[in-house]
């Protein structure tokens, strides 16, 4: 398809042809052919994983602060992680 494509604009470009709807055919099949199901992008990726996860951390973290989660500089993300981690190891030695 993208040799075919390719063709079409060099076409255009040496025979001064007009190849429009050739060429938006070509697009819409290649659309048509690279349709997000058929890329994989239903298998989660690292990135879609690590998101995933910091979102799950956010939430966790918002029971622990009245602050925004996501507006916290890095310091104090790290800082509350650090002191929620504390407490729930404290809770868990308190139950035993």
């Amino acid at each position: 398809m993208v040799n075919s494509k390719t063709k079409l604009y060099l076409d255009e470009i040496i025979n001064d042809s007009d190849n429009s709807e050739k060429l938006y055919q070509l697009d819409s099949d290649i659309l048509d052919f690279a349709k997000p199901n058929k890329l994989g992008l239903h298998i989660e990726s690292i990135e879609v994983k690590h998101s995933k996860d910091f979102e799950m951390v956010c939430h966790s973290l918002a029971e622990h602060s009245p602050r925004n989660i996501k507006e916290l500089t890095v310091k104090e993300f790290y800082s509350l992680l650090e002191y929620v981690e504390l407490k729930v190891k404290r809770m868990n030695a308190v139950n035993k």
